[in-house]
């Protein structure tokens, strides 16, 4: 192969070499392709880099190539990121070697071990980078230039329309392998933590490449590789920052979370949920595009057929209310549906992604740390009606606790009592039992239980919970229950008599300390009673 490229790179003898080449390594395991690149590979490297570098056309062929295409068609060249269109690079050996050599490169960069020294070769991800700029002959688009769009657009009127030769769709399926075979590369390469930082940072054009791909690429292969290689890199740390600054990157996302691939939006919204990780970014993501990325995971979250999908824009979700700046908060908050949206995840009972419905009820209940009546009252009203739809959902605590923190607010009792269904969804979970000692329904019952209590200290809100059936079912079945509070000391109540929060999920004297919120809210209710 290295005699007949060096001697004659465009003959047919380099391409049947190079393809049957790549047969041997296709059907070789990967530890035996690993055993090949170090006793041969490392040497074959540069050569395999040198055949799939496209070298720079004279003005003169560039018009020679296009008007082998149509006499009447003006030569355009459109710069990319990293490089130029095919119009101004053409192969520099046979065509099928250099397929195959994408191939072959491909199945190297399989192996760990191979991955870092890959990546590092000088050179080498710039030819990958040119490799995905590679235009498709009907891509290439004029200027933005008024006077040369209006006279091209009068040619297309005389000429009609220019139909493909089979020669042209055959093209357009080796740029489309190339495509691919690079960005598959590059996926495999920004596996090892050592490249992420070096691809995603220290190499010039290589991110904008493959945010460019994402967006604007045509083959769906290749927008589904360029998801996963922003994915690999956005879980370095180190990346995450970075890549979050680039609003193109954050368009490409939400591009691509509209795909028609189910592994391509798995793959965006899993670039979302670990880019959410980092507090800086959150805000940058909630508001991008008059919230463009939170309506694209809503909709993943409540209408995608991929459970992984779904997962992925959950905990996106979680992570941004978690790691919430007063910025990220209100724009989550004020996003028309989204609280709803969770909650309806959450209390899907056809649904059997536990994941989904985890990370959503984890996500409302982050929110009601922080949305309260005085500061945020529409906001607030559309929580505590979400956290009523959610209750439904027992496989968690999380509405549970999201219940009980809200209580905690003394400005958000008189709310909480007159938000419609809220009692009723009090009193359904205050009335949970099992019969493990301590498990989720214990817990969920005891939040419960100690939201009841605080909101019967308001004056005000007394008469309507004495008079709510569910309310008074559920304290006085609690009441009457048998348990030994020998174990309550004087300093679990406050000054008035309400109860000081000492719930602990797996306490074992958990079912003492429901009792003793029961009587201490039957108190507050008895001179209504």
């Amino acid at each position: 192969l290295a005699y007949a490229f060096t001697v004659s790179p465009m003959d047919d003898e380099v391409g049947i070499i190079a393809a049957a080449l790549e047969v041997i390594y296709r059907g070789a395991s990967r530890e035996e392709i690993g055993k090949s690149y170090f006793e041969i590979g490392s040497t074959m490297l540069p050569m395999l880099v040198d055949m799939v570098t496209m070298k720079k056309m004279t003005p003169a062929n560039v018009g020679e190539v296009l008007l082998e295409k149509d006499d009447r068609l003006p030569a355009i060249q459109e710069r990319v990121p990293g490089g130029y269109s095919n119009g101004d690079y053409e192969d520099s050996c046979h065509s099928t070697a250099v397929s195959k050599t994408l191939k072959i490169l491909r199945y190297y960069s399989r192996i760990l071990t191979v991955m870092v020294p890959m990546a590092h070769y000088p050179g080498f991800l710039d030819k990958m980078v040119s490799r995905l700029n590679t235009k498709w002959l009907d891509n290439l688009e004029e200027k933005d230039d008024d006077e040369e769009s209006n006279a091209t657009s009068e040619l297309s009127d005389d000429m009609g329309e220019i139909n493909k030769t089979d020669a042209d769709r055959a093209r357009d399926l080796i740029t489309e392998s190339r495509k691919v075979d690079a960005c598959a590369i590059l996926v495999n390469l920004a596996c090892a933590e050592q490249n992420k930082v070096y691809m995603a940072q220290e190499h010039k054009n290589l991110l904008d490449a493959v945010i460019h791909c994402a967006y604007y690429e045509k083959s769906s292969q290749a927008r589904e590789h360029a998801s996963m290689v922003i994915m690999n890199l956005a879980y370095s740390n180190e990346n995450k920052l970075h890549m979050a600054k680039k609003d193109m990157l954050l368009a490409a996302l939400v591009i691509l979370m509209k795909d028609d691939s189910p592994y391509t939006r798995r793959y965006a919204s899993a670039s979302l949920f670990t880019l959410a990780c980092v507090v800086a970014n959150t805000s940058r993501i909630a508001s991008h595009n008059d919230g463009a990325i939170l309506e694209a995971l809503r909709q993943v979250l409540i209408n995608d057929p991929s459970q992984d999908a779904r997962t992925n824009a959950a905990e996106a979700f979680f992570n941004m209310g978690r790691n919430n700046t007063d910025e990220t908060l209100q724009k989550m908050a004020q996003h028309p549906m989204l609280m709803y949206t969770l909650a309806l995840a959450v209390a899907d009972v056809e649904d059997n992604n536990e994941d989904a419905k985890t990370f959503s009820a984890l996500c409302l209940e982050w929110m009601a740390t922080d949305i309260h009546h005085d500061k945020m009252v529409a906001c607030h009203d559309e929580l505590l009606r979400s956290l009523v739809k959610a209750s439904e959902y027992t496989g968690s605590t999380s509405i549970a606790e999201a219940f009980k923190t809200q209580s905690t607010q003394l400005e958000n009792r008189m709310p909480m009592v007159n938000c419609s269904g809220l009692l009723t969804a009090l009193s359904r979970m205050a009335l949970l039992f099992s019969d493990e000692a301590v498990d989720t329904n214990d817990n969920i019952r005891a939040c419960a239980v100690l939201a009841i209590e605080r909101l019967s200290t308001v004056e005000e809100a007394r008469p309507i919970m004495s008079h709510h059936e569910g309310i008074m079912t559920a304290l006085t079945r609690a009441n009457f229950k048998k348990f030994s509070t020998s174990h309550i000391s004087p300093k679990d109540l406050g000054e008035d008599g309400q109860y000081i929060d000492n719930i602990n999920e797996g306490d074992s004297e958990l079912e003492e300390q429901v009792h003793l919120l029961t009587k201490v809210a039957l108190k507050n209710l008895a001179d209504i009673l």
